[in-house]
C-alpha cells in the first residue's frame, strides 16, 4: 500500500511540472491584417499583394488608401525588411496620410479574426476578450493587449495590440509584433 502512495504522488507532480514551464496561447493575438501577417511577411511579399505604397516615416512604411472603405493601411518595416506593424485607420481621422490616397488598394481592411473598423468595443471584447488596460484619451477610447514570445508560441518577438474608439466605433487598429 505505500508504494501506491509514492506512484499517485509521482504521477500527479509530473503533470504539474510538465505545465510549469508552457506558454499560453493569447486569444488577442492577431497577427494577420488586411492579408498581411504581422512579424513574418517581407517588404517583397507585400509588394507582391498590394504594390509598392507610398513610401511615409523615412522609408520605414508605405501606406496604401481604400477607397470604398474610406481608410488607410499603413504598413511599418524593422530594420531587417520584415513587417513589424501594421496600421489599419478612417479617412477622417487622419490628415496625415493625404498623401497615401494616391496608392489605392481593394482588399477588405481587417484582422484575420474579423476585426474591422466600425466595430464596436463589445464586438471587439467578444473576439479578443478583455483589454489589459483601458484608458480614455482626448476623446477616444483606447484598448490595449500585451504579450510577448516568452509567454505566447504564436509571437515573434513583442506583440501589441491599440484598438482606438471614437462615440462608440473602432477609427483606428494598431499591431505589432516586433522590436
Amino acid at each position: 500500500m505505500h508504494w501506491i502512495k509514492w506512484l499517485t504522488l509521482i504521477f500527479c507532480m509530473i503533470p504539474l511540472s510538465s505545465f510549469a514551464n508552457s506558454k499560453t496561447v493569447h486569444k488577442f493575438v492577431d497577427k494577420k491584417v488586411a492579408g498581411i501577417t504581422v512579424g513574418e511577411y517581407s517588404e517583397q511579399k507585400i509588394f507582391n499583394l498590394y504594390g509598392k505604397g507610398i513610401p511615409i516615416e523615412k522609408g520605414y512604411a508605405f501606406c496604401y488608401y481604400n477607397k470604398k472603405e474610406k481608410s488607410f493601411l499603413v504598413v511599418q518595416y524593422g530594420p531587417d525588411k520584415l513587417i513589424e506593424g501594421v496600421l489599419i485607420i478612417e479617412e477622417n481621422h487622419n490628415e496625415y496620410y493625404d498623401s497615401c490616397k494616391r496608392k489605392e488598394i481593394d482588399n477588405t481592411l481587417q484582422t484575420s479574426k474579423g476585426i474591422k473598423l466600425g466595430n464596436s468595443p463589445q464586438e471587439v471584447i467578444e473576439v479578443y476578450g478583455e483589454p489589459q488596460k483601458r484608458e480614455n484619451k482626448d476623446g477616444l477610447l483606447i484598448f490595449e493587449y500585451h504579450t510577448d514570445y516568452r509567454e505566447d508560441p504564436q509571437v515573434r518577438l513583442a506583440y501589441d495590440a491599440y484598438l482606438y474608439f471614437k462615440e462608440g466605433k473602432l477609427i483606428k487598429v494598431v499591431i505589432h509584433d516586433g522590436e
